[in-house]
């Protein structure tokens, strides 16, 4: 009977060893889609690279498709559904995803700081929040906390300033009539400031977290928790294609931007050139020394402070930072 016991051991073994590389090549070989947040730009180009260089293909990921986002677009709920496996977001509206109890898993960190600011024209005369009093300030509900940051940075309220709804587009900004022009404007650092840069109107930077303190984290990479449970491997691979993409379009700087324009389809060289100032600038958000140069790595200290601060404004609401981010795949 023990032989026989013997033999059953062994054949299950080898029938044990067949089975799970083939389970794991099929898992790897299921279709994976990337929502982006946005349009398609340099500040994703590490997902492009990722692809056209066949960083995915080389991870045993045959069949990744990456989707651009929207104004009409909720990649939160698309992810979230199960519908699509991965997307991008920043830090405060993945929290408060997560407080309406979405089950999702923050799998890598891109932008240790995030990119969002409010700039000023120079010759506007405008270098600090405190000179913000009687101006016209461009106004955009959704960052509206971030301005009132600004503002308190220097004892000044929203009834100190001028708002003005900022439209598509950059127009009021650019006028060169004093009474109607918006010279402090809303954007993201690595997109309409540029803009007006590449115009020859040179800007002051202001990043409400240099005035409030509050950690603000840009661009992270989101899985659901159930698909993060379900499929280690396929997550591993994914955060590690995506890493490779970044450092190569960063080693490789035209390359990539020629990638991004292929998705953005244009050959247009004012296009070249802005998302090359877009990719150049990203690297300062992404490469920080103060968080070691880490692509991908989730400082936890500064995830922790951002979490506390949240959970301070949000009573009731309780969570921890191993419930909704890992280092694992990054490492």
């Amino acid at each position: 009977m023990k032989k026989y016991y013997g033999v059953f051991l062994i054949l299950l073994a080898g029938f044990l060893s067949c089975e799970m590389p083939a389970r794991a090549e099929e898992s790897l070989s299921a279709p994976v889609k990337i929502r982006l947040p946005w349009l398609h730009q340099s500040q994703y180009a590490g997902v492009y690279v990722a692809q056209e260089k066949g960083f995915f293909a080389e991870r045993g990921l045959k069949h990744v498709e990456i989707l651009q986002g929207g104004p009409n677009i909720r990649p939160v709920d698309l992810v979230s559904s199960g519908f699509e496996q991965f997307s991008i977001t920043g830090s405060s509206p993945f929290l408060r995803a997560y407080r309406e109890r979405r089950p999702l898993k923050i799998v890598a960190t891109f932008d240790q700081t995030h990119a969002f600011c409010y700039f000023a024209r120079q010759d506007a005369n405008v270098a600090s929040p405190a000179d913000f009093k009687g101006k016209r300030v461009g106004h955009k509900i959704m960052h509206e906390h971030n301005l009132f940051a600004l503002l308190a940075s220097a004892g000044l309220t929203k009834d100190d300033i001028e708002l003005v709804p900022a439209p598509p587009g950059m127009s009021l900004f650019f006028l060169d009539d004093p009474k109607n022009a918006v010279p402090i404007w809303p954007g993201h650092a690595a997109d309409e400031p540029l803009i007006a840069e590449e115009r020859g109107i040179p800007v002051t930077y202001f990043f409400p977290e240099e005035y409030d303190h509050i950690p603000r984290i840009g661009n992270l990479l989101f899985t659901s928790s159930a698909f993060e449970q379900a499929h280690p491997d396929i997550v591993a691979q994914v955060v590690g294609a995506i890493l490779d993409g970044w450092n190569y379009a960063f080693a490789h700087e035209d390359e990539a931007v020629a990638i991004t324009l292929k998705y953005m389809r244009s050959a247009n060289s004012e296009d070249a050139r802005h998302q090359k100032n877009m990719l150049l600038k990203m690297k300062t958000f992404m490469l920080v020394e103060k968080y070691g140069n880490k692509i991908g790595w989730s400082d936890r200290q500064r995830w922790q402070e951002a979490l506390d601060r949240f959970l301070q404004e949000q009573p009731g609401t309780a969570f921890t930072l191993d419930d909704i981010l890992t280092n694992q795949y990054a490492e």
